[in-house]
């Protein structure tokens, strides 16, 4: 990936100018992902119109399944209201685990109205899987199954953990007797 911008950032101190590591003393592509974080962050707070495109162009590329310890460790300073849209897309989206994803993300750093975007996929989710449920929930289900299972948990996880938000005791227990699978039900008890 080309930044298209001079990496060596004179507003902060501690970001990187360069990466001096050699490939023979075996480098772990986290530390390329933390410096990147940084360099990101500090572009989505002073110019986001350019940092976001970047930041779709990182989510979308390799190493897909990083998407959240990615976009938290982003959002640890800035909240960039560009990311609402990322992540409006990729909750609403098919894939699971960027649906699972986004709805962590936004529960844990986005604004209060990322609770209504969660609970419309949820909503979503369970009137697709209501009378399939038997699918996700059989032994030896494949791994797209337990995908699929586990984004019903996520997504009321992320409903109850949100820290823009606060749930009620009756919303709470409203969530756990909506459960459409097993997995569900065992971690929110009625």
């Amino acid at each position: 990936m080309r930044l298209g911008f001079a990496v060596k950032v004179l507003g902060e101190g501690g970001l990187p100018s360069h990466d001096a590591r050699r490939w023979q003393s075996g480098p772990h592509l986290r530390h390329s992902l933390e410096a990147l974080r940084a360099v990101l962050g500090y572009l989505a707070r002073y110019n986001e119109a350019q940092a976001m495109p970047l930041v779709e162009e990182v989510v979308a590329g390799p190493g897909r399944g990083q998407d959240s310890s990615f976009l938290l460790e982003l959002t640890r300073s800035v909240y960039p209201a560009g990311l609402d849209a990322l992540l409006g897309r990729k909750l609403g989206g098919e894939d699971p685990g960027e649906a699972s994803s986004a709805a962590y993300v936004m529960s844990q750093r986005g604004p209060e109205q990322g609770r209504g975007l969660i609970e419309a996929r949820l909503a979503r989710w369970r009137k697709e899987w209501v009378g399939r449920a038997g699918e996700l929930d059989a032994d030896g289900a494949g791994e797209q199954a337990v995908l699929q299972r586990m984004v019903e948990v996520n997504l009321v996880e992320a409903l109850l953990l949100g820290k823009s938000w606060k749930m009620s005791e009756a919303e709470a227990q409203k969530l756990g007797r909506g459960c459409v699978t097993e997995a569900c039900r065992q971690r929110f008890p009625k």
